[in-house]
Protein backbone atom coordinates (compact mmCIF):
# COMPACT_ATOMS: atom_id res chain seq x y z
CA UNK A 1 0.00 0.00 0.00
CA UNK A 2 1.02 3.17 -0.44
CA UNK A 3 1.10 7.01 0.63
CA UNK A 4 -1.80 8.08 -1.46
CA UNK A 5 -3.81 4.86 -0.18
CA UNK A 6 -3.51 6.46 3.16
CA UNK A 7 -3.18 4.36 6.04
CA UNK A 8 -4.11 0.77 6.30
CA UNK A 9 -6.53 -0.83 8.32
CA UNK A 10 -5.90 -1.43 11.70
CA UNK A 11 -6.39 -4.59 13.03
CA UNK A 12 -7.36 -4.75 17.00
CA UNK A 13 -4.05 -5.05 19.15
CA UNK A 14 -3.56 -7.61 21.64
CA UNK A 15 -5.06 -6.20 24.53
CA UNK A 16 -3.40 -5.02 28.09
CA UNK A 17 -4.86 -2.98 30.84
CA UNK A 18 -1.98 -0.92 31.59
CA UNK A 19 -1.33 0.42 35.11
CA UNK A 20 0.62 3.53 35.37
CA UNK A 21 0.87 6.32 33.12
CA UNK A 22 4.20 5.58 31.22
CA UNK A 23 2.13 2.12 29.60
CA UNK A 24 -1.26 4.15 29.44
CA UNK A 25 0.99 6.47 26.81
CA UNK A 26 2.24 3.36 24.56
CA UNK A 27 -1.00 1.57 24.72
CA UNK A 28 -2.58 4.54 23.49
CA UNK A 29 0.24 5.40 21.24
CA UNK A 30 0.13 1.97 19.07
CA UNK A 31 -3.16 2.04 18.63
CA UNK A 32 -2.97 5.69 16.72
CA UNK A 33 -3.48 4.69 13.05
CA UNK A 34 -1.17 7.23 11.69
CA UNK A 35 1.77 6.26 13.22
CA UNK A 36 1.07 2.77 12.42
CA UNK A 37 1.09 3.82 9.12
CA UNK A 38 4.42 5.99 9.53
CA UNK A 39 6.00 3.33 11.44
CA UNK A 40 5.42 1.04 8.00
CA UNK A 41 6.72 4.58 6.02
CA UNK A 42 9.94 4.56 8.30
CA UNK A 43 10.57 0.54 7.29
CA UNK A 44 11.04 1.14 4.12
CA UNK A 45 13.16 4.17 4.87
CA UNK A 46 15.07 1.14 6.08
CA UNK A 47 14.82 -1.13 3.49
CA UNK A 48 16.58 1.55 1.37
CA UNK A 49 19.17 2.58 3.31
CA UNK A 50 20.21 -1.16 3.08
CA UNK A 51 20.33 -0.79 -0.91
CA UNK A 52 23.26 -1.44 -2.59
CA UNK A 53 23.16 1.93 -4.70
CA UNK A 54 24.91 4.73 -3.11
CA UNK A 55 21.93 7.34 -4.52
CA UNK A 56 19.12 5.10 -3.23
CA UNK A 57 20.88 4.81 0.45
CA UNK A 58 21.71 8.39 0.91
CA UNK A 59 18.23 9.36 -0.34
CA UNK A 60 16.63 6.67 2.13
CA UNK A 61 18.79 8.14 4.74
CA UNK A 62 17.64 11.33 4.31
CA UNK A 63 14.33 11.34 4.11
CA UNK A 64 13.61 9.13 7.31
CA UNK A 65 16.12 12.14 9.18
CA UNK A 66 13.88 14.65 8.28
CA UNK A 67 11.41 12.68 8.77
CA UNK A 68 12.49 11.80 12.67
CA UNK A 69 13.35 15.19 13.07
CA UNK A 70 10.01 16.55 12.65
CA UNK A 71 8.63 13.97 14.73
CA UNK A 72 10.90 14.79 17.20
CA UNK A 73 9.89 18.61 17.30
CA UNK A 74 6.46 17.39 17.78
CA UNK A 75 6.47 14.28 20.43
CA UNK A 76 9.55 13.19 21.35
CA UNK A 77 7.93 10.12 22.79
CA UNK A 78 6.73 8.93 18.84
CA UNK A 79 10.11 9.41 17.81
CA UNK A 80 11.72 7.01 20.86
CA UNK A 81 9.10 4.73 19.96
CA UNK A 82 9.86 5.05 15.96
CA UNK A 83 14.03 4.04 17.40
CA UNK A 84 13.03 1.00 18.13
CA UNK A 85 10.24 0.07 16.25
CA UNK A 86 12.47 0.61 13.21
CA UNK A 87 15.97 0.52 15.07
CA UNK A 88 19.21 1.14 13.07
CA UNK A 89 20.91 0.81 16.40
CA UNK A 90 24.43 2.02 17.61
CA UNK A 91 26.45 0.06 20.18
CA UNK A 92 28.86 1.68 22.29
CA UNK A 93 31.41 0.63 24.34
CA UNK A 94 32.79 2.89 26.94
CA UNK A 95 35.96 2.06 29.19
CA UNK A 96 35.74 4.32 32.47
CA UNK A 97 38.19 4.93 35.50
CA UNK A 98 37.67 7.10 38.70
CA UNK A 99 39.50 10.33 38.18
CA UNK A 100 42.36 11.93 40.55
CA UNK A 101 39.86 14.31 41.72
CA UNK A 102 40.50 15.46 46.06
CA UNK A 103 37.26 17.68 45.34
CA UNK A 104 34.93 14.68 44.41
CA UNK A 105 36.54 12.63 47.20
CA UNK A 106 36.12 14.89 49.78
CA UNK A 107 32.26 15.03 49.16
CA UNK A 108 32.21 11.28 49.34
CA UNK A 109 31.90 10.76 45.25
CA UNK A 110 33.75 9.81 41.95
CA UNK A 111 34.47 11.51 39.60
CA UNK A 112 35.00 9.24 35.98
CA UNK A 113 36.27 9.76 32.67
CA UNK A 114 36.48 7.98 29.61
CA UNK A 115 39.74 6.43 28.96
CA UNK A 116 38.91 3.90 25.55
CA UNK A 117 35.29 4.51 23.56
CA UNK A 118 34.05 2.16 20.71
CA UNK A 119 31.18 2.28 18.41
CA UNK A 120 29.74 0.16 15.69
CA UNK A 121 26.84 -0.93 14.37
CA UNK A 122 27.10 -5.07 15.14
CA UNK A 123 26.50 -5.77 19.04
CA UNK A 124 30.01 -7.80 17.87
CA UNK A 125 32.80 -5.46 19.18
CA UNK A 126 34.71 -7.27 16.58
CA UNK A 127 33.01 -6.59 13.77
CA UNK A 128 34.57 -4.32 11.06
CA UNK A 129 32.62 -1.67 11.82
CA UNK A 130 33.59 -0.78 14.91
CA UNK A 131 36.02 2.24 15.89
CA UNK A 132 38.13 2.52 19.05
CA UNK A 133 39.56 5.02 20.41
CA UNK A 134 41.77 6.48 23.54
CA UNK A 135 41.99 9.39 25.16
CA UNK A 136 45.22 10.84 24.86
CA UNK A 137 47.53 13.03 27.78
CA UNK A 138 46.35 16.53 27.53
CA UNK A 139 42.38 16.96 28.68
CA UNK A 140 40.81 18.16 25.72
CA UNK A 141 42.09 15.27 23.57
CA UNK A 142 39.42 12.86 25.55
CA UNK A 143 38.14 9.58 23.72
CA UNK A 144 35.34 11.29 23.55
CA UNK A 145 35.97 14.08 21.36
CA UNK A 146 38.32 11.81 19.17
CA UNK A 147 35.38 9.84 18.25
CA UNK A 148 32.93 12.84 17.75
CA UNK A 149 36.35 14.33 15.44
CA UNK A 150 36.08 11.17 13.69
CA UNK A 151 32.26 10.92 13.14
CA UNK A 152 29.61 8.20 14.17
CA UNK A 153 27.43 6.55 12.15
CA UNK A 154 24.76 7.80 10.22
CA UNK A 155 21.90 5.92 11.62
CA UNK A 156 18.65 6.90 13.86
CA UNK A 157 19.45 4.81 17.02
CA UNK A 158 18.64 4.10 19.41
CA UNK A 159 22.20 3.90 21.18
CA UNK A 160 22.86 1.05 23.14
CA UNK A 161 25.96 1.06 25.80
CA UNK A 162 27.91 -0.98 27.59
CA UNK A 163 30.43 0.59 30.18
CA UNK A 164 33.26 -0.89 31.62
CA UNK A 165 34.58 0.20 34.58
CA UNK A 166 38.91 -0.24 35.50
CA UNK A 167 40.28 0.58 38.94
CA UNK A 168 37.70 -0.83 41.05
CA UNK A 169 36.95 -4.00 42.62
CA UNK A 170 33.35 -3.48 42.36
CA UNK A 171 31.84 -2.50 39.07
CA UNK A 172 28.83 -0.28 39.39
CA UNK A 173 28.20 -0.43 35.79
CA UNK A 174 28.36 -4.50 35.36
CA UNK A 175 25.18 -4.93 33.81
CA UNK A 176 25.57 -5.72 30.03
CA UNK A 177 22.60 -3.57 27.96
CA UNK A 178 24.31 -4.88 24.59
CA UNK A 179 24.23 -8.76 25.63
CA UNK A 180 20.39 -8.09 27.02
CA UNK A 181 19.92 -6.72 23.29
CA UNK A 182 21.12 -9.36 21.91
CA UNK A 183 19.57 -12.13 23.95
CA UNK A 184 16.28 -10.04 24.14
CA UNK A 185 15.58 -10.12 20.01
CA UNK A 186 17.06 -13.38 19.49
CA UNK A 187 13.43 -14.77 21.16
CA UNK A 188 11.34 -12.00 20.93
CA UNK A 189 9.94 -9.40 17.90
CA UNK A 190 8.82 -5.87 18.92
CA UNK A 191 6.05 -3.97 17.08
CA UNK A 192 2.83 -1.67 17.08
CA UNK A 193 1.59 -5.06 18.47
CA UNK A 194 3.30 -5.72 21.19
CA UNK A 195 1.41 -4.57 24.59
CA UNK A 196 3.52 -2.89 27.41
CA UNK A 197 5.01 -5.65 28.84
CA UNK A 198 6.16 -7.27 25.90
CA UNK A 199 7.98 -4.42 25.01
CA UNK A 200 12.05 -4.47 24.66
CA UNK A 201 13.37 -3.41 28.93
CA UNK A 202 15.55 -1.24 27.56
CA UNK A 203 12.52 0.54 25.50
CA UNK A 204 10.41 0.59 28.70
CA UNK A 205 13.40 1.83 30.61
CA UNK A 206 13.78 5.09 28.10
CA UNK A 207 10.12 5.26 27.87
CA UNK A 208 9.66 5.78 31.76
CA UNK A 209 12.65 7.59 31.96
CA UNK A 210 11.43 10.01 29.17
CA UNK A 211 7.95 10.39 31.11
CA UNK A 212 9.86 10.83 34.40
CA UNK A 213 12.16 14.20 32.82
CA UNK A 214 8.98 15.40 30.73
CA UNK A 215 6.63 15.27 33.68
CA UNK A 216 7.83 16.44 35.95
CA UNK A 217 8.56 12.80 37.84
CA UNK A 218 12.61 13.36 38.99
CA UNK A 219 12.48 17.20 39.99
CA UNK A 220 12.82 18.03 43.41
CA UNK A 221 10.76 21.11 44.04
CA UNK A 222 13.26 24.21 45.34
CA UNK A 223 12.88 27.64 46.74
CA UNK A 224 13.83 30.11 43.66
CA UNK A 225 15.55 33.60 44.35
CA UNK A 226 14.47 35.19 40.57
CA UNK A 227 15.12 38.97 41.22
CA UNK A 228 18.28 38.39 43.48
CA UNK A 229 20.42 41.54 41.63
CA UNK A 230 18.57 42.17 38.66
CA UNK A 231 15.15 43.67 38.02
CA UNK A 232 13.48 43.17 34.85
CA UNK A 233 11.38 46.25 34.93
CA UNK A 234 14.92 48.01 34.93
CA UNK A 235 16.12 46.20 32.10
CA UNK A 236 12.60 46.72 30.66
CA UNK A 237 13.36 50.73 31.24
CA UNK A 238 17.03 51.13 29.62
CA UNK A 239 15.57 49.14 26.50
CA UNK A 240 12.95 51.03 26.13
CA UNK A 241 15.20 53.96 26.48
CA UNK A 242 18.08 52.67 23.91
CA UNK A 243 15.31 51.96 21.17
CA UNK A 244 13.73 55.59 21.73
CA UNK A 245 17.50 56.79 21.58
CA UNK A 246 18.31 54.32 18.54
CA UNK A 247 14.67 55.61 16.55
CA UNK A 248 15.48 59.58 17.02
CA UNK A 249 18.67 58.60 15.51
CA UNK A 250 17.52 56.97 12.50
CA UNK A 251 15.10 60.02 12.35
CA UNK A 252 17.96 62.11 12.00
CA UNK A 253 20.58 60.65 9.45
CA UNK A 254 17.19 60.58 7.19
CA UNK A 255 17.22 64.22 7.03
CA UNK A 256 21.04 64.21 7.00
CA UNK A 257 19.92 62.66 3.45
CA UNK A 258 17.68 65.17 2.58
CA UNK A 259 20.83 68.02 3.79
CA UNK A 260 22.92 66.35 1.92
CA UNK A 261 20.86 66.31 -1.48
CA UNK A 262 20.50 69.87 -1.16
CA UNK A 263 24.27 70.51 -1.01
CA UNK A 264 24.33 70.89 3.04
CA UNK A 265 26.46 69.37 5.60
CA UNK A 266 24.90 66.61 7.54
CA UNK A 267 24.34 67.28 11.70
CA UNK A 268 23.67 64.15 12.90
CA UNK A 269 27.26 62.55 11.51
CA UNK A 270 29.43 64.91 9.57
CA UNK A 271 31.83 63.47 7.16
CA UNK A 272 35.10 62.51 8.35
CA UNK A 273 37.46 62.84 4.66
CA UNK A 274 39.31 59.70 3.93
CA UNK A 275 41.92 59.00 1.24
CA UNK A 276 39.23 58.75 -1.48
CA UNK A 277 36.27 59.96 -0.19
CA UNK A 278 34.67 60.07 3.35
CA UNK A 279 32.54 57.73 5.48
CA UNK A 280 30.15 58.67 8.63
CA UNK A 281 30.98 57.78 12.10
CA UNK A 282 27.44 55.86 13.62
CA UNK A 283 26.47 55.77 17.20
CA UNK A 284 26.41 52.39 18.37
CA UNK A 285 23.38 51.04 20.67
CA UNK A 286 23.96 48.57 22.98
CA UNK A 287 21.54 47.44 25.99
CA UNK A 288 24.87 45.91 28.40
CA UNK A 289 23.49 43.63 30.90
CA UNK A 290 25.45 42.49 34.45
CA UNK A 291 26.69 39.34 35.43
CA UNK A 292 24.24 39.21 38.06
CA UNK A 293 21.05 40.29 35.69
CA UNK A 294 22.54 37.70 32.65
CA UNK A 295 22.37 34.72 35.21
CA UNK A 296 18.72 36.46 36.18
CA UNK A 297 17.33 36.12 32.58
CA UNK A 298 18.34 32.97 32.52
CA UNK A 299 16.63 31.39 34.86
CA UNK A 300 13.50 33.84 34.26
CA UNK A 301 14.07 31.99 30.48
CA UNK A 302 14.26 28.48 32.53
CA UNK A 303 10.98 29.27 34.38
CA UNK A 304 8.66 29.36 31.61
CA UNK A 305 7.96 25.66 31.29
CA UNK A 306 7.57 25.87 35.55
CA UNK A 307 4.47 26.58 37.49
CA UNK A 308 5.74 29.31 39.74
CA UNK A 309 4.43 29.60 43.25
CA UNK A 310 4.02 32.74 45.50
CA UNK A 311 4.56 32.36 48.78
CA UNK A 312 4.33 35.51 51.41
CA UNK A 313 6.80 36.12 54.02
CA UNK A 314 6.94 33.44 56.22
CA UNK A 315 9.00 34.27 59.82
CA UNK A 316 8.51 30.99 61.51
CA UNK A 317 7.96 27.31 60.85
CA UNK A 318 3.96 27.36 62.25
CA UNK A 319 3.55 29.77 59.32
CA UNK A 320 5.55 28.20 57.16
CA UNK A 321 3.66 24.83 57.55
CA UNK A 322 0.37 26.69 57.40
CA UNK A 323 1.20 28.25 54.33
CA UNK A 324 2.28 24.43 52.56
CA UNK A 325 -0.79 23.08 53.88
CA UNK A 326 -3.18 26.03 52.50
CA UNK A 327 -0.76 25.78 49.05
CA UNK A 328 -1.10 21.57 49.01
CA UNK A 329 -5.23 22.15 48.89
CA UNK A 330 -5.17 24.87 45.85
CA UNK A 331 -2.85 22.73 43.80
CA UNK A 332 -4.36 19.23 44.22
CA UNK A 333 -8.15 19.95 44.32
CA UNK A 334 -7.54 19.84 40.42
CA UNK A 335 -5.23 17.97 39.86
CA UNK A 336 -6.45 13.50 39.32
CA UNK A 337 -4.94 10.76 41.13
CA UNK A 338 -2.10 9.03 39.44
CA UNK A 339 -4.43 5.67 38.68
CA UNK A 340 -6.41 8.70 36.55
CA UNK A 341 -3.91 9.89 34.84
CA UNK A 342 -4.58 9.24 30.89
CA UNK A 343 -7.77 7.38 31.73
CA UNK A 344 -9.04 5.58 35.14
CA UNK A 345 -8.88 1.54 35.25
CA UNK A 346 -13.08 1.23 34.91
CA UNK A 347 -12.26 3.33 31.46
CA UNK A 348 -9.81 1.33 30.02
CA UNK A 349 -11.58 -2.28 30.98
CA UNK A 350 -14.23 -0.77 29.16
CA UNK A 351 -12.42 0.33 26.17
CA UNK A 352 -10.42 -2.91 25.99
CA UNK A 353 -13.50 -5.02 26.11
CA UNK A 354 -15.45 -3.20 23.31
CA UNK A 355 -12.16 -3.45 21.07
CA UNK A 356 -12.32 -6.47 19.92
CA UNK A 357 -15.91 -5.76 18.13
CA UNK A 358 -13.69 -2.55 16.02
CA UNK A 359 -12.42 -3.35 13.06
CA UNK A 360 -10.13 -0.22 12.18
CA UNK A 361 -10.94 3.37 14.15
CA UNK A 362 -13.64 5.54 14.89
CA UNK A 363 -15.59 5.38 12.12
CA UNK A 364 -17.40 2.09 13.05
CA UNK A 365 -17.69 2.92 16.96
CA UNK A 366 -21.28 3.32 16.70
CA UNK A 367 -21.79 -0.08 14.87
CA UNK A 368 -19.20 -1.62 17.36
CA UNK A 369 -21.05 -0.19 20.08
CA UNK A 370 -23.91 -2.18 19.16
CA UNK A 371 -22.26 -5.72 18.48
CA UNK A 372 -20.77 -4.91 22.37
CA UNK A 373 -23.92 -4.77 24.33
CA UNK A 374 -25.64 -7.22 22.20
CA UNK A 375 -23.12 -9.34 23.73
CA UNK A 376 -24.07 -8.59 27.21
CA UNK A 377 -27.26 -9.77 26.54
CA UNK A 378 -28.14 -13.23 28.73
CA UNK A 379 -31.12 -15.51 28.78
CA UNK A 380 -32.10 -13.64 32.18
CA UNK A 381 -32.24 -10.22 30.08
CA UNK A 382 -34.98 -11.23 28.04
CA UNK A 383 -37.00 -12.63 30.76
CA UNK A 384 -40.97 -10.87 30.53
CA UNK A 385 -39.76 -10.20 26.61
CA UNK A 386 -42.35 -12.74 25.71
CA UNK A 387 -39.85 -15.33 24.38
CA UNK A 388 -40.18 -19.15 25.61
CA UNK A 389 -37.09 -20.08 27.76
CA UNK A 390 -36.82 -22.90 25.24
CA UNK A 391 -36.52 -21.19 22.66
CA UNK A 392 -33.78 -18.53 24.37
CA UNK A 393 -31.90 -21.75 24.85
CA UNK A 394 -32.43 -23.18 21.44
CA UNK A 395 -30.97 -19.43 19.59
CA UNK A 396 -29.04 -17.82 22.23
CA UNK A 397 -25.50 -18.34 23.10
CA UNK A 398 -23.71 -15.68 25.72
CA UNK A 399 -25.27 -13.10 23.51
CA UNK A 400 -24.95 -14.78 19.84
CA UNK A 401 -27.80 -15.97 17.88
CA UNK A 402 -26.88 -19.48 16.64
CA UNK A 403 -27.57 -19.02 12.61
CA UNK A 404 -30.60 -19.98 10.86
CA UNK A 405 -30.11 -23.82 8.94
CA UNK A 406 -31.17 -23.96 5.66
CA UNK A 407 -33.84 -26.30 5.75
CA UNK A 408 -35.14 -24.69 8.71
CA UNK A 409 -39.56 -24.18 9.00
CA UNK A 410 -41.41 -21.58 9.07
CA UNK A 411 -41.66 -21.71 12.72
CA UNK A 412 -38.15 -22.27 13.66
CA UNK A 413 -37.68 -18.79 11.48
CA UNK A 414 -40.42 -17.21 13.41
CA UNK A 415 -38.87 -18.20 16.57
CA UNK A 416 -35.59 -16.79 16.00
CA UNK A 417 -36.84 -13.55 14.96
CA UNK A 418 -38.33 -12.52 17.48
CA UNK A 419 -35.90 -14.21 19.93
CA UNK A 420 -33.47 -11.06 17.66
CA UNK A 421 -35.87 -8.57 18.43
CA UNK A 422 -36.00 -9.54 22.12
CA UNK A 423 -32.26 -9.63 21.97
CA UNK A 424 -31.78 -6.13 20.22
CA UNK A 425 -34.24 -4.33 22.42
CA UNK A 426 -32.82 -5.55 25.72
CA UNK A 427 -29.09 -4.52 24.06
CA UNK A 428 -30.71 -0.98 23.45
CA UNK A 429 -31.87 -1.14 26.92
CA UNK A 430 -28.20 -1.79 28.51
CA UNK A 431 -26.72 1.05 25.87
CA UNK A 432 -29.21 3.79 27.21
CA UNK A 433 -28.56 2.72 30.92
CA UNK A 434 -24.41 2.26 30.46
CA UNK A 435 -23.72 5.77 28.55
CA UNK A 436 -20.54 6.22 30.22
CA UNK A 437 -19.33 3.18 28.53
CA UNK A 438 -19.15 5.00 25.31
CA UNK A 439 -18.23 8.09 26.60
CA UNK A 440 -15.21 6.06 27.91
CA UNK A 441 -14.69 4.96 24.94
CA UNK A 442 -14.94 7.85 23.03
CA UNK A 443 -12.77 9.67 25.57
CA UNK A 444 -9.74 7.34 25.22
CA UNK A 445 -9.78 7.53 21.21
CA UNK A 446 -9.01 11.04 21.88
CA UNK A 447 -6.38 10.67 23.67
CA UNK A 448 -4.78 7.98 21.39
CA UNK A 449 -5.57 10.60 18.53
CA UNK A 450 -3.67 13.14 20.20
CA UNK A 451 -0.67 10.73 20.71
CA UNK A 452 0.52 11.61 17.87
CA UNK A 453 1.25 14.88 15.71
CA UNK A 454 -0.79 14.75 12.37
CA UNK A 455 1.46 16.26 9.72
CA UNK A 456 1.43 16.11 6.13
CA UNK A 457 4.59 13.91 5.59
CA UNK A 458 4.87 14.19 1.46
CA UNK A 459 6.01 17.50 1.94
CA UNK A 460 9.11 16.73 4.37
CA UNK A 461 10.72 15.53 0.97
CA UNK A 462 11.25 19.09 0.12
CA UNK A 463 12.74 20.17 2.76
CA UNK A 464 16.66 20.34 2.52
CA UNK A 465 17.68 17.88 5.82
CA UNK A 466 20.51 19.31 8.00
CA UNK A 467 24.28 17.77 7.25
CA UNK A 468 25.47 15.39 9.83
CA UNK A 469 23.39 12.66 11.53
CA UNK A 470 20.26 12.83 13.79
CA UNK A 471 22.26 13.24 16.80
CA UNK A 472 24.19 16.23 15.20
CA UNK A 473 27.70 14.20 14.72
CA UNK A 474 30.17 14.55 12.30
CA UNK A 475 29.90 12.26 9.51
CA UNK A 476 33.09 12.16 7.39
CA UNK A 477 35.87 9.03 8.66
CA UNK A 478 38.88 9.28 9.54
CA UNK A 479 41.42 6.19 9.22
CA UNK A 480 40.40 3.29 12.32
CA UNK A 481 42.69 3.55 14.85
CA UNK A 482 45.12 0.14 15.04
Amino acid sequence: MTDEDGPPRMTSPISFKPDGPAGKLWELLRRNRQFRADVDRLSRFRVGTESPLHSVRLRALNGASTFLREVQVRNEFAHLAFQWLVPQPIFIEEHKAPRNDPEAQTQGAISWETIRLGHGITPDPRHESWQWFTSKRRPQVSAESRANHAGWPMRWGPRVLRRVVRGLSEDPYSFDYIQEWVDWFAAHTFSVNSAWPETPPGFRRDWESLWRRISGAEERPRLTKLNRGWSPSAITARARREIREANRYILNLVADLELERLGKAGMTAPAIPTGGGHFRRYRRFRLKLSSAEEVGLTLFDLTQNRQLVELPVLLSRKAARQALRALETEITQSLPKVHELLGTQRAWESYLAVEPFREGGTADLGKAMGQFFRSRVRAHHLSGSGVSSGGIARWLDNGTLRPLSSHATKAEADERSSIEQAVSQAATDDRQRSRQIEDWVRFLDVLAAATYPTFDTKQLSQKTPHRGTLGGERTHRKPKEA
